[in-house]
């Protein structure tokens, strides 16, 4: 017998390992550049790394779509897998080098320049940056994540979790510190392009001895079947460029319409709110391959236990942290940026109230993704992306960087309320039942702290409030030991106190 929940557990926490690693980064890395560079390099920074996370997403919906069909087809099919991953890497190949050919034009023609309204002064600077990234990535990660998955199925998925960590120390760090040290918006590319590298090579080192272990095998490219496989991804590239549009892209899209100077306004509030959201994350790469072994192997115990613990997590964690950012972070914003940037109250508010209706639907999201339900998925992210756009054009005029924050709160309740809707009905035709008293108390308490957090926005902290949120968590944890399992509060008191589980739960057979 194998212990699968150690190795979830220590997915887990390589996977919140690298998202602190990632956060802290992002945080070290504002006063440094803000005491060295001025606001508006700032701005261009954060541009220059969401476009080139826009020149991956091609290959990186290629990938993930190869990811979930190695987890439909299981370790039984090695060979389909096998194939699979030798046919879409020329055509990844192929498309990576078109992006740096379409860079190159940009450059002759100054497309970034006229496009992100940037300082001429910089425009060279940004433009050499993306390209030299561009051709790094060729060599690198456009082909080398594409065994991320496949190793996964064979139960290789924590360690590549603690290898993207050391990316992430990497990637976020060593820029930082040649900032600190004086270094010039080009040389900081060159720094990343030097960590990006460096772990390229441990991996890829690492990811060949791995290779052999399983007796993988180097199959002749089938063209057609890797076009097959760009093509039934498309679905996955459009909800990433809606997603994109609504997170990184947006750096983008506010120095289309404005200039770099804002998209750091904006940027770094949402720093911090992307911290709650990517700890929700954290439990994706390790809980996802669990969640989708149980559900195919039609274990409905194992498939709720998984789903109610992030509600737990949800409730318990993610909403006291909510509260403690807001009530901390106007104190601490000033101190952060060195007094430059100013802090919107109103904008932060809604921004991390939004990630609360993200992390109950989340669990349905991993479902829709792993079973390929791209048809689905496309629905929601365009209705919510027009939702989204909507909202922008309508109150932008008035309400300025508010209105965005506005329209990504609502954005996610609708998409809480969609994908219900869709697992809802999947689970009715599996004859698996939810827990309803515990995700309408998730809900409930998720609104309770929607409206604390407004109250402490417009009134500022009081120890009434305060106090109020301590008796609503006692509330909480009352009447929550009476809705779960057993089995659910075990399991979550064994993944924060690493006590060792008495019922053998996550289990499976060798």
């Amino acid at each position: 017998m194998r212990n699968e929940l150690n190795k979830v557990l220590s997915t887990g926490y390589a996977k919140i390992t690298e998202i602190f690693l990632l956060v802290l980064g992002q945080i070290l890395i504002i006063p440094l550049i803000l005491s060295s560079w001025d606001a508006n390099l700032l701005g261009l920074w954060f541009t220059l790394i969401a476009t080139f996370q826009l020149i991956q997403l091609i290959n990186l919906s290629h990938q993930v779509y190869l990811y979930n069909r190695a987890f439909i087809f299981n370790r039984k099919n090695k060979i389909k897998i096998n194939q699979d991953i030798f046919s879409a890497i020329p055509i990844s190949l192929v498309i990576s080098f078109l992006v740096v050919i379409f860079l190159l034009i940009s450059f002759k023609f100054n497309i970034f320049g006229t496009l992100l309204n940037m300082d001429k002064i910089y425009l060279d600077d940004f433009n050499l940056g993306i390209i030299y990234l561009s051709i790094l990535y060729f060599f690198t990660y456009s082909y080398g994540t594409f065994f991320y998955g496949p190793f996964s199925v064979f139960g290789y998925y924590a360690i590549y979790a603690w290898f993207k960590v050391l990316r992430a120390i990497c990637s976020s760090f060593f820029p930082a510190i040649c900032i600190y040290f004086g270094a010039n918006f080009l040389e900081a590319v060159y720094a990343l392009i030097f960590s990006e590298l460096l772990t390229f090579i441990i991996i890829a080192i690492y990811s060949k001895k791995i290779f052999n272990k399983l007796s993988f095998k180097f199959y002749k490219p089938n063209l057609k079947k890797g076009l097959n496989i760009l093509i039934s991804s498309s679905l996955i590239l459009i909800n990433y460029l809606i997603d994109f549009s609504k997170n990184m892209g947006l750096r983008i899209i506010l120095a289309i319409i404005f200039s770099p100077l804002l998209v750091s306004y904006f940027v770094v509030l949402r720093i911090i709110t992307n911290f709650i959201k990517f700890s929700m994350d954290s439990l994706r790469d390790p809980l996802h391959p669990k969640l989708m072994n149980s559900f195919q192997a039609k274990n409905k115990k194992n498939t709720l236990l998984i789903i109610e613990f992030y509600w737990l997590v949800s409730i318990f964690l993610i909403c006291p942290m909510v509260v403690l950012i807001q009530i901390i972070m106007p104190y601490f914003f000033d101190v952060w940026t060195l007094g430059k940037l100013e802090f919107q109250p109103r904008l932060f508010s809604l921004l991390i109230t939004s990630t609360l209706f993200y992390s109950v639907y989340l669990p349905f999201d991993m479902i829709l993704k792993g079973l390929n339900e791209n048809k689905k998925i496309l629905y929601g992210s365009i209705t919510s992306a027009i939702i989204f756009l909507f909202l922008i054009l309508i109150l932008f005029k008035y309400y300025s960087l508010v209105s965005v924050g506005f329209a990504i709160l609502i954005s996610e309740i609708f998409l809480l309320t969609l994908y219900s809707y869709y697992i809802r009905n999947l689970f009715l035709n599996k004859k698996i039942i939810f827990n309803y008293k515990l995700l309408i108390l998730t809900i409930l308490f998720i609104i309770n702290t929607c409206f604390i957090t407004i109250f402490i926005t417009y009134t500022g902290y009081t120890h009434k409030l305060f106090a109020y949120f301590l008796f609503s968590q006692v509330f909480l944890i009352f009447n929550a030991n009476k809705i779960c399992s057993s089995e659910l509060i075990e399991i979550f008191k064994y993944y924060i106190k690493k006590k060792k589980l008495k019922k053998k739960i996550f289990y499976e057979k060798s």
